[in-house]
């Protein structure tokens, strides 16, 4: 009995030194990102929702976003028809990056090893204060090192500059401005932060593409006003209850701000779980 006692005893000792280790480790890699330095913006700027650490696909000790996962495909097959056209090593800015997953995901694809991609997040603000954000990254550092994370991860590093902080609404956008991207993508943005991102989203992409250059916003919409099916409708109001600023944006009021900012609207693409992509092209 004494002997099985001590065995159980060893057992529990080493199982509980490798969790520690696990943790330790996961810190040290979030650390290891040197620090950049960042200001604080008028708009609350939204990332994609996270489950946390880890996930199915997900690296041990980094956020996970399992969205990402379920839709990179069905969007890297608009983005790689609509990127198309685009200089070879042409930048790509991913505005709102969340945890990196998407950007990984399409720089080691065939159509996006041929560019060159600007992650960014602003990491923290007001929007991510709301019950939507209960996993929120505790800094910018910390959503800065996770998109980096995952891009060392898929070892895209060769076409994929350091993840940096940008306001989207803040505009023109440092680092891109004077027509000096060729693409702009930005996904799940526009319902759950202020119009005022949206605008910046919009304002920001007319100044930094080049003329001929891409913009495609991927999200859940009110097409022509309307949103359908009732599951969006309920998720709609249950995000202006939330926050008042949050909520589905109109596509004819994207369309006519982009119009207004020399963004020509190419298509609008239906895509899976009722969310569309906007494509617009600078004139």
């Amino acid at each position: 009995a004494i002997l099985f006692s001590e065995r159980r005893r060893s057992v529990f000792i080493f199982t509980f030194a490798c969790m520690r280790l696990r943790l330790s480790s996961a810190r040290h890699r979030i650390a290891s990102y040197p620090p950049r330095r960042h200001s604080l913006h008028r708009c609350g700027v939204s990332m994609a929702a996270s489950s946390g650490a880890g996930g199915a696909g997900g690296l041990v000790g980094m956020r996970h976003a399992p969205a990402a996962d379920r839709n990179k495909d069905a969007i890297a097959s608009v983005l790689a028809r609509i990127f198309e056209p685009l200089p070879v090593n042409g930048i790509v800015v991913e505005v709102a990056s969340g945890t990196g997953q998407h950007v990984s995901h399409f720089a080691a694809m065939p159509f996006g090893a041929r560019l060159v991609w600007a992650p960014t997040e602003k990491g923290t603000g007001e929007a991510m204060e709301n019950n939507l954000m209960q996993n929120k990254y505790a800094s910018k550092d910390e959503a800065l090192a996770t998109i980096d994370a995952y891009v060392a991860h898929a070892g895209v590093t060769t076409n994929v500059k350091a993840a940096r902080l940008l306001d989207v609404s803040e505009v023109p956008w440092n680092d891109f401005e004077n027509e000096s991207a060729a693409g702009v993508f930005c996904a799940n943005l526009t319902h759950i932060s202020p119009w005022c991102a949206t605008e910046g989203l919009i304002t920001g992409a007319s100044l930094a593409l080049m003329p001929g250059g891409r913009l495609a916003i991927y999200g859940p919409f009110a097409v022509d006003g309307v949103i359908t099916p009732e599951s969006n409708a309920r998720f709609d109001a249950s995000l202006r209850q939330q926050n008042s600023e949050f909520g589905y944006r109109d596509t004819r009021t994207i369309i006519q701000l982009a119009k207004e900012n020399g963004l020509q609207h190419s298509e609008t693409v239906e895509m899976p779980a009722n969310n569309h992509m906007l494509v617009f092209q600078k004139e």
